[in-house]
């Protein structure tokens, strides 16, 4: 019987050393805010700054494409054991939205100065670089020619027809913006005009003119509306402004976010 008894009181003991040998941040969930410093859309990365001064650098999925927008400000990760670990979350709570983080890598301290950063001797970061060396190797691959993106209320519209460029002008296709902004949409053929109703705004463009009617008053654009590829294009930031809706052109990343 003290066999048994002394058995069992060993088990009991292991068993408490193994729960307080566990580290503290890989036991429970946790909210935490950070601090989004660089935001690397094209790869769909991140680098976040703890409150203790630890720096991340984050994959991230899809559900936050708008997540530039944050960059220099603060979000929240959620964990449910170790920080940005398996099963952790980006969470936008003014946005209620949130994305996977699929892989999350320590790359250094940031100075108290936050003009350098230390990196560890075990960080895959090669000798001699450090993680401001990266953000501008992004930037500098941020410069070359890409797709123009166009996101709507946080959402990246996919285009059949794609925008396009025309004397540092933004056109987009007329019936694909149209419906994407959930505004009524006509075509005459008879006078080569298409117009726009959103709530009780109203734009008619004319092909090939830079004349058009917004809510029935004649007004001049830079440029015209034009059938390129079997496709009308209007001028975005023309149209949307008519339409009581801002647009927000980033020319270095080639993204436009519109808010209705």
């Amino acid at each position: 019987m003290f066999f048994k008894l002394k058995k069992v009181t060993w088990v009991f003991l292991i068993l408490i050393i193994i729960i307080n040998t566990i580290p503290i941040n890989t036991v429970g969930a946790s909210l935490e805010k950070v601090l989004l410093k660089k935001v690397m859309d094209t790869d769909y990365k991140a680098i976040i700054v703890r409150s203790n001064g630890e720096m991340y650098l984050i994959e991230y999925g899809v559900g936050v494409i708008s997540l530039w927008l944050y960059e220099g400000r603060y979000i929240h990760i959620y964990s449910p054991g170790i920080f940005a670990g398996v099963g952790s979350k980006i969470m936008l709570l003014d946005k209620d939205r949130e994305a996977r983080i699929w892989n999350s890598e320590y790359i250094g301290q940031e100075s108290s100065n936050n003009s350098s950063i230390t990196t560890t001797p075990n960080s895959s970061i090669p000798q001699g670089e450090n993680a401001l060396d990266i953000i501008r190797e992004r930037e500098e691959e941020k410069k070359q020619p890409s797709e123009i993106l166009v996101i709507i209320n946080g959402e990246l519209i996919d285009f059949r027809n794609k925008p396009i460029i025309e004397n540092n002008r933004l056109l987009v296709p007329f019936r694909e913006i149209g419906t994407a902004l959930g505004a009524k949409i006509y075509w005459d053929d008879s006078t080569r005009t298409v117009s726009l109703e959103l709530g009780e705004k109203r734009v008619v463009l004319f092909i090939d003119s830079k004349s058009a009617l917004v809510d029935g008053k004649l007004v001049m654009m830079d440029v015209p509306a034009r059938i390129i590829n079997n496709a009308t294009y209007i001028p975005l930031r023309f149209v949307g402004e008519s339409l009581g809706v801002s647009v927000n052109w980033n020319p270095d990343l080639r993204r436009v976010a519109i808010s209705k």
